[in-house]
């Protein structure tokens, strides 16, 4: 069942630039789906426009089946069942971790209110640090903080725009199974923002690639890592060599002679996209190169290489084991595993 209904949704800000054009999308109820692509591509807009803190042009937002938005109707932020986790986490300094969790329960008992702040620090891993204030804690804790704050009031759904944005990159990635972990148990619906791809591939159940506020491919992290659809999506979505080919009349490209007939490219031109993972150095290895720039990452090495074709250089990103013995310059032979090959048909 879809909690969150996007049809037909543009917006823009009286001119002709659209920032959101004719977007229509769903996130289905449990589901974490995360919003990804560069700066300026309209995430941090869609979160606004579901959050009610932008107004679209036109089209229709449904959250857990309620129109909150059309053509007659535009329900403000407090009546959209809604958590907000923002970037800079914006908690009170003059008040306590008990007194920013509870903020949004006004109205309510505070037998209940202490119950239910005792829940949530027992579930961010924060119990004892409810009389703390937020200069006494990390960035991972007030971040835990401002998640357990969104949380209170059982949100319908819960919005996150880069929330590891400031955070260093051992807590960053620490956060982020911790954050995955909490939503699950809570049997929340998540929608996050980020430009990170691999923030999006840890933490997603489906991600959107953004360009120009439009949505060019929506999938699981597999299907947009493995089977992306476009070259934007290919090249975003982690590390990857994208070639300019030609595929003869049997699908066989001219550049490195792999057979991609099984997808029925023949006689046309096309792409293709070889992840460094499909590509293995190796002494009986089909091709040879010389190796152009090499980085040692700790638990493998980044290898570039430069391939010759038809009085063309190409480089090929490959991946090496730690301790193997490579050196800049050097010539090597190396593979590629066609199964994993990702090709697309341009004509």
């Amino acid at each position: 069942m879809e909690l969150l209904e996007f049809e037909n949704v543009t917006m823009d800000y009286g001119n002709s630039v659209e920032v959101i054009s004719n977007l229509s999308f769903s996130v289905k109820k449990g589901e974490i789906f995360t919003l990804l692509g560069p700066s300026g591509c309209g995430k941090s807009t869609i979160l606004r426009l579901v959050a009610g803190l932008e107004t679209p042009t036109s089209g229709t937002i449904k959250i857990d089946g309620v129109t909150v938005f059309d053509s007659k109707i535009n329900l403000p932020a407090e009546k959209r069942k809604i958590g907000l986790v923002f970037q800079d986490y914006a908690l009170f300094p003059h008040l306590t971790v008990f007194e920013n969790i509870v903020f949004g329960l006004y109205g309510q008992k505070g037998k209940y209110k202490k119950q239910k702040a005792n829940e949530l620090l027992e579930i961010v891993n924060l119990v004892g640090y409810d009389k703390r204030y937020p200069h006494e804690l990390s960035g991972g804790q007030q971040q835990r903080v401002a998640l357990a704050r969104a949380l209170a009031k059982e949100p319908a759904l819960l919005l996150m725009d880069e929330p590891f944005s400031n955070l260093d990159t051992s807590l960053r990635e620490k956060m982020r199974l911790e954050i995955y972990e909490i939503i699950k148990k809570t049997h929340t619906t998540a929608i996050f923002v980020t430009h990170d791809q691999g923030e999006a591939l840890a933490l997603s159940d489906k991600i959107a690639f953004l360009d120009s506020g439009k949505m060019t491919q929506v999938g699981t992290p597999h299907e947009l890592y493995w089977k992306p659809t476009c070259k934007d999506t290919a090249s975003f979505m982690g590390k990857a060599t994208v070639i300019d080919t030609y595929f003869d009349e049997n699908g066989v490209d001219n550049i490195f002679g792999i057979n991609t007939s099984e997808n029925d490219y023949k006689a046309c031109s096309g792409t293709l996209c070889i992840r460094p993972e499909l590509v293995s150095i190796c002494n009986d290895g089909n091709y040879h190169g010389t190796v152009e720039h090499i980085s040692f990452i700790g638990s493998h090495k980044e290898v570039i290489v430069k391939y010759t074709a038809d009085n063309t250089d190409y480089l090929i990103s490959a991946i090496a084991e730690p301790f193997t013995q490579i050196e800049k310059h050097m010539k090597i032979n190396f593979d590629i595993d066609s199964k994993g090959l990702i090709a697309w048909n341009e004509s």
